[in-house]
């Protein structure tokens, strides 16, 4: 998971440089006089007629290609775990899972992403029309641009490293149900990786020193009890997983 998090904010940049790119050839064509913006009516005319350009620009910098890619990769994530959860299991308490199930997940769209990259050319446009409505100097738009697309990068990573970290913990909660994981007294979950970091949840600081949970424990931290939180957790890498542990083993 984290390889394909990381792979996807170096991905990302790119995307975010082609961008850059294609949109200063957008307002390199607006009129400009003395260094700033004309507010002239064709000027203004221009810049009102600029939304399907920047859309276009979007599409070109593989900003949507590589969203779709992003989540088709879960596909890997999915057997990854699964294959674990078999020597983790046993067979013949694995066998219980219906695949089918487990890959009606993967059918996750990426409309948080499109929502993402729609919200980041509103923001352009309306920096472009403002830009030109008040006359306001060429470098002035631009630095406003690099603001834009620092955001919609910075969204879009964290979009991504939070949707993956809940659809590994969808597999794992899909798989718990079909084999009645979490109805006996023996079924353990822990709470991975046991790191923490600067940025952690004060929640996931908490529940990594715990580390091990019953499957009441679990239901009730998620629900924010046991440690007062709220969902999702953003930019979060913590998830809870079935081990093989008995009671006995987690707490003596």
């Amino acid at each position: 998971m984290q390889s394909q998090i990381a792979q996807f904010e170096k991905d990302m940049e790119k995307v975010i440089s082609r961008l850059e790119r294609q949109v200063q050839k957008i307002i390199d064509g607006l009129e400009v006089v003395d260094g700033k913006y004309a507010t002239t009516a064709s000027a203004l005319n221009n810049a009102l007629n600029v939304s399907n350009d920047l859309s276009q620009a979007l599409t070109d910098s593989g900003y949507h290609d590589l969203a779709e890619k992003a989540l088709k990769q879960n596909t890997k994530l999915m057997n990854l775990r699964h294959d674990e959860l078999k020597i983790l299991l046993g067979r013949d308490r694995l066998g219980q899972i219906d695949t089918s199930t487990l890959n009606a997940l993967l059918e996750m769209n990426f409309t948080g992403m499109t929502d993402l990259g729609e919200s980041s050319i509103i923001r352009i446009r309306e920096a472009i029309f403002n830009s030109v409505n008040l006359g306001l100097p060429v470098n002035q738009l631009r630095d406003e641009l690099m603001k834009d697309t620092g955001i919609l990068k910075h969204h879009a990573d964290t979009y991504i490293r939070t949707g993956k970290r809940e659809f590994a913990q969808r597999v794992e909660d899909n798989t718990a149900e079909q084999i009645s994981f979490g109805e006996d007294k023996d079924d353990i979950w822990e709470y991975t990786p046991a790191i923490t970091q600067s940025n952690s949840h004060k929640e996931c600081i908490w529940a990594v020193d715990k580390s091990l949970f019953t499957n009441a424990e679990k239901n009730e931290f998620n629900s924010g009890g046991l440690f007062s939180h709220s969902e999702p957790r953003w930019n979060c890498v913590h998830r809870f997983v079935i081990t093989n542990k008995t009671y006995d083993e987690a707490f003596g």
